[in-house]
């Protein structure tokens, strides 16, 4: 027997209509016999057409899309691939140019950094100078060489001479430490470069870090940061 898709039987008393979503007696309504007919199974048909249709417009739609999609790609991807080669053509140039620059300010600053440091140097001798001359001068006190006069005259100039070359110590240190701090992130970047070495080289001082560390010659610590320099190297060559 024919009877609605749209019938559903509950219990073997009762039966329902999905179309309407409610019980219905199929032997009164047209749920057995015409039930093309039936106003609730037209609206459901007509509904369920609908969706179908809806749902083959929006595949159709994504086809076209991806379709399209696949279109634009092979048109414009010689052009995207040109359009990247000149891009990265062009980092290299800004590397080169950037990695020239950093060479010759750190090179520079190298240079200056160790006059400044012979300075120091010069500095910390004319302290210790100051130190034996006020040594000297006590003693010349105590033996009643000099007056107290004479004494504090003198010990007041060494004072003055002391606090004027610390003062100037302390703006050399300040500075190498302030330009080392901005260089710091550009000697990272091409430190390589500054020694002209090849992956080769770093690779044996690999090796020879390994049997330092292994034969006790240097601690951990030291053993993990300077491996990870070399290795920072081999990824920058």
């Amino acid at each position: 027997m024919r009877h609605c898709p749209y019938l559903r039987k509950r219990s073997d008393k009762e039966f329902v209509c999905i179309a309407m979503n409610t019980v219905v007696n199929p032997f009164l309504a047209p749920c057995l016999s015409n039930y093309e007919e039936c106003p609730m199974f037209i609206r459901a048909e007509t509904r369920r057409e609908k969706e179908e249709k809806r749902e083959e417009r929006v595949e159709k739609e994504e086809v076209r899309r991806e379709e399209a999609v696949i279109e634009i790609l092979e048109r414009g991807l010689e052009d995207r691939i040109r359009e990247l080669e000149e891009a990265i053509r062009s980092l290299n140039d800004l590397w080169r140019a950037y990695s020239d620059a950093a060479k010759k300010v750190i090179r520079g600053w190298n240079s200056y950094k160790r006059v400044l440091e012979r300075r120091l140097s010069s500095l910390d001798r004319e302290l210790k100078g100051f130190e034996l001359t006020l040594n000297e001068l006590e003693v010349r006190k105590e033996l009643g060489m000099i007056d107290d006069t004479v004494y504090q005259k003198t010990f007041n100039e060494i004072q003055l001479a002391i606090e004027k070359t610390r003062t100037e110590a302390e703006k050399i240190q300040g500075a190498i430490k302030h330009i080392e701090e901005l260089l710091e992130e550009h000697i990272k970047r091409i430190g390589p470069l500054l020694v002209e070495i090849t992956p080769e080289s770093i690779k044996e001082s690999l090796t020879k870090l390994e049997d330092m560390y292994k034969e006790g010659k240097i601690d951990e610590k030291t053993y993990k940061k300077l491996r990870k320099e070399l290795e920072e190297y081999i990824r920058m060559l």
